[in-house]
Order: C-alpha cells, then sequence, then structure tokens
C-alpha cells in the first residue's frame, strides 16, 4: 500500500545491529507506506501488527515532526526512510519509543508493544520526540553506517545530549530516561567519562553499567549541553553547529 502525505509535513534498549535486521518470523508483515519525503515501512509480528489507525496516527505524528525539524534545518535530507517496528520491551522511560540513525537518510523506530493501552498511545507518547532526536541525528552525521565522528564515548555523550534537548525544543517534554542526576553527580559522571580510554565499551556507558547505573551518556550528554548553552549564550541549534570538543569546553568541567 502507497499512501502520499504532503512534505509540509535516548535511550535505546537493544543491540543497535540486531536492531536492524529482518527476521525471517516477521518479514511477511513488512509493508511500505510512502510519504513525500519520508518512506514509512512496517515490520509487525505474529503477535502484534499495525491497523490502518495506527497507521495514520504514526504517519501523521511523523509528518508533523518532519516539517517541524526541515524548517529548522532547510538542509535536512529530502529523503528519509523510516522503518517502524515494535518492541516487546517495557519502553516507558523513554516514552515508550525508541529508534536510531541507522545510516543516512534511514531511522529505525521501535514502538513498545507493552503500552497498556495501545500501539497509537505509545506513539502519542513518544515517537515526535524519538523521530525529532533521530533526525537530529541525521542532520549532525551521527548515524551507525556512514558515522562522520570517530570513535570515544566523550563523542557520543554529546551527540546524544544534543539530539535529546534539541527533540525536548520541539516537543517540550523530558523523558524521564535521559534526565541528568543532581549536579555534583553529574559533574562527577563528567569528568568519569573525559578520562575514559577512546576504545572504552558503548553499550557500558550508554546503556547499561555494571554498577547498575542506566544512560549514563545520554543523561550526562544533557547536563553538558545544557551547561554549554549557559556558558556560551547559544540555542540548541546553534550549539549544535559546533563539534564535541567545543562543547566540552563550553561546558567547563575540569
Amino acid at each position: 500500500m502507497i499512501v502520499k502525505i504532503g512534505a509540509s509535513l535516548g535511550l535505546a534498549v537493544l543491540s543497535m545491529t540486531a536492531a536492524v535486521e529482518l527476521t525471517e518470523a516477521n518479514a511477511a508483515s513488512f509493508q511500505a507506506d510512502e510519504i513525500r519525503n519520508l518512506n514509512v515501512s512496517y515490520q509487525g509480528s505474529e503477535e502484534q501488527t499495525f491497523s490502518a489507525s495506527e497507521k495514520a496516527a504514526i504517519e501523521a505524528i511523523l509528518s508533523d515532526t518532519y516539517e517541524q525539524v526541515k524548517s529548522i534545518y532547510p538542509d535536512l535530507a529530502n529523503e528519509v526512510s523510516v522503518s517502524v517496528r515494535t518492541l516487546a520491551r517495557d519502553l516507558t522511560m523513554v516514552g515508550h519509543v525508541t529508534g536510531m540513525a541507522a545510516a543516512p537518510g534511514r531511522i529505525v523506530i521501535m514502538i513498545s508493544s507493552l503500552h497498556p493501552e495501545s500501539l497509537e498511545a505509545a506513539a502519542r507518547d513518544g515517537l515526535a520526540g524519538t523521530f525529532a532526536h533521530e533526525l537530529h541525528h541525521l542532520r549532525r552525521g551521527w548515524t551507525i553506517e556512514g558515522n562522520h565522528y570517530g570513535p570515544g564515548i566523550q563523542i557520543a555523550t554529546i551527540n546524544e545530549g544534543l539530539a535529546v534537548i534539541f527533540a525536548e525544543s520541539i516537543t517540550g517534554a523530558s523523558k524521564p530516561g535521559n534526565m541528568q542526576p543532581d549536579e555534583p553527580t553529574s559533574l562527577d559522571w563528567a569528568r568519569e567519562i573525559r578520562a575514559l580510554p577512546v576504545d572504552a565499551d558503548y553499550g557500558t556507558w550508554m546503556f547499561q553499567h555494571p554498577d547498575g547505573r542506566m544512560g549514563v551518556g545520554y543523561r550526562t550528554g544533557r547536563f553538558l549541553v545544557q551547561r554549554a548553552m549557559e556558558n556560551s549564550g547559544l540555542d540548541i541549534v546553534a550549539l549544535s553547529e559546533h563539534t564535541p570538543d567545543e562543547i566540552w569546553a563550553w561546558a567547563d568541567v575540569e
């Protein structure tokens, strides 16, 4: 089924590599809708598929969010492929929706099938913020394939923090899983990250640390970006034009 919609339209919780794979079990449920500027595909599971009303709600949110971000960044990709999937995990802390910028022009969105109401309710809760977050990654070149940046948790922390704050500026809402702890703890985390070797484990620092901390990189990134905005006088759009090193310098955590 092809649908056209006009162009005036975090915390990840599973392995990015595994998330972009199509499995034999769910490939049959793969369907594609086309929105001008957005090519939206749906991949459900044997237990959960997307209804017509759920697709309509999802596409309206994607369309509106793309329009808002494109108005801020006219050089944002004119064609974006969005793969929308269900995920049988509790994503309450990130608004019931997570995602990834898989490659230039390609985004994967995962909506929790465990939302107490419905997939549509989950999408209304968190899809706009997640999609804005991932579109910011596309614009900045922070993608899994075709990444414009080198390795290091220091870089990831800043790029994720920028996307978190940018998404909040679009939606006016914050997600609990992205919120930093108190300032002394955030400063400690920032210094801890700053001292990491370039090959420090990504999953440990961005998702779940062995000591029980969750999303250290995302939460510290939000803190650092807010601090850099305050110290530089730049808003999130202007700050996003700068390098991670420049943003670390403005955050002044040494």
